[in-house]
């Protein structure tokens, strides 16, 4: 309410914009081929719509699913009279309403943030068609305390392995690697992979700006350094729904 501007991620102006669609093309870079081929996408966690843009410019259909209202807001402001079919949703990804089956779900940074991931999970997986893509990410503990924005105060909760929350500010669950890969126990998981080094996790300040093209190069040598290895701001992966 203080700093819109700091919410709307789709307004050029914003001073979220840049970094903001830089992480969203590094999703793409490893999601593209999937969302391509999908004509009917499930957002959970749609926030002000920064994957929503790009998807209704293909002329898909989305369902937007997001408990912030004034998020849902933002994503129809930028979508009125544009291409693609919206339909939003104010609700949580634990509480989907009744949904016709859908090609994708974008599960982006959503899982660590909810009360039940298993039920957010199992959500996706009912509303997915069989082979149908579930593109999932989540918060890596080591980088994410690393990283610029990490809440101050927090190391003891990040040592005894436990959801980072500070009353009246923020809330999250950090995943390791094991616990990815529990979460899509369902799923035949097509890549996982530790991501986010250079952008918006401990290493963006270091890596500075730069295209895609620069900002992979920084991500494959992060991904294959002994050292920097385990300092993955998230774990990024790309699953499918078992079944034909």
């Amino acid at each position: 309410a203080e700093h819109p501007e700091w919410m709307d991620v789709q307004d050029p102006t914003s001073p979220v914009h840049a970094p903001t669609m830089r992480e969203r093309d590094l999703y793409l870079h490893h999601w593209g081929e999937a969302l391509r081929g999908a004509s009917r996408v499930l957002d959970l966690g749609i926030g002000a719509g920064r994957f929503a843009g790009w998807l209704l410019g293909r002329g898909c259909e989305v369902e937007g699913v997001d408990p912030d209202l004034s998020a849902l807001w933002r994503t129809l402001w930028h979508a009125a009279g544009g291409p693609g079919r919206l339909d939003l949703h104010w609700t949580t990804g634990e509480r989907l309403p009744a949904l016709a089956p859908v090609d994708a779900v974008l599960c982006v940074e959503v899982a660590c943030y909810v009360e039940d991931p298993e039920a957010l999970v199992a959500a996706a997986a009912r509303v997915l068609k069989p082979g149908g893509a579930l593109c999932l990410s989540v918060e890596a503990p080591l980088g994410w305390a690393a990283a610029a924005d990490v809440a101050p105060g927090t190391l003891g909760a990040l040592l005894d392995g436990g959801p980072v929350a500070v009353p009246g500010d923020r809330w999250v669950r950090t995943c390791d690697e094991a616990a990815v890969r529990a979460l899509l126990a369902g799923f035949e998981i097509v890549d996982l992979l530790p991501t986010h080094y250079a952008v918006a996790g401990p290493f963006a300040a270091a890596a500075g700006e730069g295209d895609l093209g620069a900002l992979l190069a920084w991500e494959a040598r992060c991904r294959v350094h002994p050292a920097i290895r385990p300092w993955n701001r998230a774990w990024t992966a790309l699953a499918r729904k078992r079944g034909s």
